[in-house]
């Protein structure tokens, strides 16, 4: 019974870390038995097919009941990076070669990206194209040239931005090649939420699709404009009734054209707005106001003119 205590404490202690994995892109939350260990390290972490290279994201994670399914290996000695140069050189080799082989088999796709595992026991292709591909053909002459496991994965823009990397509009790498571990669904709702220009250029990434970082602050501007009314709202001021043409959500002040053409700012518990019953009398009374009136008795005379002469007509025809 002590060995087995001393075992799970043993266990415990050496706590979790998060690391991303390089061929994957994904995270993966592994025990840690290395010591000393930063973010943005590289190291080799056990996995179901052999040692993987995979970074640092997070650590210092505080024990859990359910430990990890993998662990960490070791720091990268020299062999590990003599096996990374070489990976590299063989990638750009690979990237060329199948460049030259999709040209040659006539197919319609674009290759992003190819990666070697650390092990060397698989290489992964990754590829965009509109349509599915049959690549049975390229994968034997890939297979044959570099003598290991042959995978294409098809990927879609934002993960093809992922592989590519570069700056977004903010100046600084992109989060999906450097943190971001997944997508999400990304909308022009999000943007209206902000009060940003609707304009798709503006508001579109790398990728070409809307940027991912407009879902940061996604949820601190639904809390902050759930206590201001909405632009075009009919509402009760200190200076008379107007209606709301303007919002600021941080300061959280309200613009409102008064009745008397004047504009003026109030904060938003200051400003009530109309309730429905006040908004149906007013809706009735502009009813009212633009219901057209007989302006002209000439015309509707003529009118009855017209038909007593028709009824005249008939009664002859008869």
């Amino acid at each position: 019974m002590e060995g087995k205590s001393s075992k799970i404490d043993s266990e415990s202690a050496s706590g979790r870390v998060i690391v991303r994995f390089r061929v994957t892109g994904q995270q993966g939350e592994m025990l840690n038995e290395i010591d000393g260990l930063k973010a943005g390290q590289n190291i080799i972490v056990d996995m179901d097919k052999g040692p993987e290279l995979a970074t640092i994201l997070q650590t210092d994670l505080p024990p859990a009941a359910q430990q990890p399914k993998y662990k960490t290996l070791r720091n990268l000695n020299q062999q590990d990076h003599d096996t990374i140069e070489r990976h590299q050189v063989r990638e750009k080799e690979a990237k060329a070669f199948c460049k030259e082989l999709i040209l040659a088999h006539k197919l319609k796709m674009k290759l992003v990206d190819v990666e070697f595992a650390h092990s060397g026991k698989r290489a992964i292709f990754y590829f965009t194209s509109a349509n599915r591909i049959d690549f049975r053909a390229l994968v034997k002459d890939l297979a044959k040239r570099f003598h290991t496991r042959i995978e294409m994965r098809q990927i879609g823009v934002r993960d093809a931005a992922r592989h590519t990397g570069g700056l977004g509009i903010c100046g600084r790498e992109l989060c999906c090649s450097t943190w971001l571990p997944t997508f999400k669904p990304i909308s022009l709702r999000l943007a209206k939420t902000q009060n940003l220009t609707l304009n798709q250029q503006k508001l579109s990434g790398v990728c070409g699709r809307l940027r991912c970082c407009l879902a940061y602050e996604h949820e601190v501007y639904q809390d902050l404009k759930k206590n201001l009314p909405k632009v075009g709202k009919r509402v009760h001021t200190p200076q008379g009734d107007g209606k709301v043409i303007d919002i600021s959500i941080f300061k959280q002040e309200v613009r409102v054209a008064l009745k008397q053409g004047l504009l003026a700012y109030f904060p938003a518990e200051d400003v009530q707005a109309f309730s429905q019953e006040e908004l149906n009398q007013l809706h009735l009374k502009q009813n009212a106001k633009n219901k057209p009136e007989n302006t002209n008795p000439k015309k509707e005379k003529g009118k009855k003119q017209t038909k007593d002469r028709k009824k005249h007509f008939r009664e002859k025809d008869s």
